[in-house]
């Protein structure tokens, strides 16, 4: 039977074979068949609504004490997903329940693993190894991601039975994975069985007086920026070519991943609001970056603009999770990762609405640059992060 910090790496490893299989190629097969970012942003409201309804469904089966239920559900999740995208929706009849299938999925997913990540020991020999253990976190991922991102970049355009057939056995592997877990007594999610149940209410008081709020509900715009609408553009850069995506996203991960090896556990042993701060400057100027990335011809420039985006938001994303986790309180984790989930959504939810009208007018790729140059000062909202001072916050409003 699998210990904890072995199947945290098993449930990180083959969700993200999966997502690199189908999920990963979801904005540009919407863009294939709608052929407006106005849809695109619509698709992503509707999925930020389904998670937040699914996040009310995985507290309660965590009250209910059935801790297998989610882990369960995220890989079923996976499948009808799956099976969903390969059938070419272009109907508003199959996007829109689609779109909230993907919001459970994520939700399921991101909230199960959070709470696996938050139960590995945060402190070694007097010594924080967040950092380190994040970035052997997106080493793992990073591998799996791109084989499945190989596979499904290579199978997509010629057999979608292929694709159901490999999704589905890894699905069967998660699940067997997670089966292999229900006898132990040291449970991998027994510390999240151990908290007390979290209530609206709870979320509604959370990070009071604070500015944490604010920040992680505009976070929830980011987070799909900086991929789904991103993944777009690199398709477009890559002559619209599914297999050309995968090879680009692959040999980004594989530069990253050297790279990562070695600056982990210098983020360990550095300050971490200063290692944030010149994070977030860094992940600001991505965004004028990504606003140039369409005029820019000559192709070894673009290359190091690509992976200069690259590493910068992976080097944000390091930083900025690397603060979080080291912030919570070990007796309000559950607390903190579903307040943090309920206010990314919503923002998530009411910004890419909002984004949706706006496009309807102009749903064209021409819209991509405004909204990275757009994107870049409001990054600096992030700053607020860093001037929180959590010693001085009482414990239920502690800080993340």
């Amino acid at each position: 039977m699998p210990r904890l910090p072995a199947y945290f790496y098993q449930f990180s490893a083959t969700h993200a074979f999966l997502n690199g299989l189908v999920a990963f190629f979801i904005p540009v097969l919407l863009w294939r068949s709608q052929h407006s970012l106005s849809v695109l942003a619509a698709f992503v409201s509707l999925s930020g609504l389904g998670f937040l309804g699914a996040l009310l469904l995985w507290e309660k089966i965590r009250n209910s004490r059935r801790v297998l239920r989610p882990l369960y559900l995220s890989y079923i999740g996976q499948g009808v997903l799956a099976l969903l995208v390969t059938r070419n929706p272009d109907s508003v009849y199959v996007l829109a329940p689609l779109a909230v299938l993907c919001g459970l999925c994520n939700c399921f997913y991101f909230v199960s693993l959070r709470t696996l990540f938050v139960s590995l020991p945060r402190v070694v020999n007097n010594c924080s190894v967040t950092g380190n253990r994040f970035g052997n976190f997106q080493l793992t991922v990073a591998l799996f991601l791109k084989t499945g991102l190989l596979l499904g970049s290579l199978l997509l355009g010629y057999s979608q039975t292929a694709v159901l057939l490999l999704d589905w056995l890894f699905v069967g592997l998660g699940i067997a994975l997670a089966l292999a877990c229900r006898h132990q007594t040291d449970h991998p999610l027994s510390a999240a069985l151990s908290a007390p149940p979290v209530r609206i209410r709870d979320l509604a008081h959370w990070g009071r007086g604070t500015w944490m709020r604010p920040v992680f509900v505009v976070d929830g715009l980011f987070l799909f920026l900086e991929t789904w609408f991103w993944i777009l553009s690199l398709y477009l850069l890559g002559s619209q070519s599914l297999s050309r995506l995968g090879i680009t996203v692959i040999a980004l991960a594989l530069l990253l991943s050297l790279t990562f090896l070695v600056i982990k556990r210098w983020i360990d042993k550095s300050n971490a609001i200063n290692v944030f701060r010149l994070a977030l400057l860094l992940y600001a100027g991505a965004w004028c970056l990504r606003g140039l990335s369409s005029t820019i011809i000559e192709p070894t420039l673009l290359t190091v603009v690509i992976l200069t985006i690259a590493f910068t938001t992976s080097f944000f994303r390091l930083a900025f999770n690397k603060l979080f986790f080291d912030r919570m309180e070990p007796d309000q984790t559950v607390l903190c990762i579903l307040a943090k989930s309920w206010y990314t959504q919503t923002g998530v939810t009411v910004f890419f609405a909002l984004l949706a009208l706006l496009l309807l007018e102009h749903p064209g790729v021409d819209a991509l640059p405004y909204i990275y140059w757009c994107s870049a000062p409001l990054a600096l909202v992030y700053m607020l992060y860093s001037l929180e001072n959590t010693s001085e916050k009482p414990v239920g409003d502690r800080v993340l």
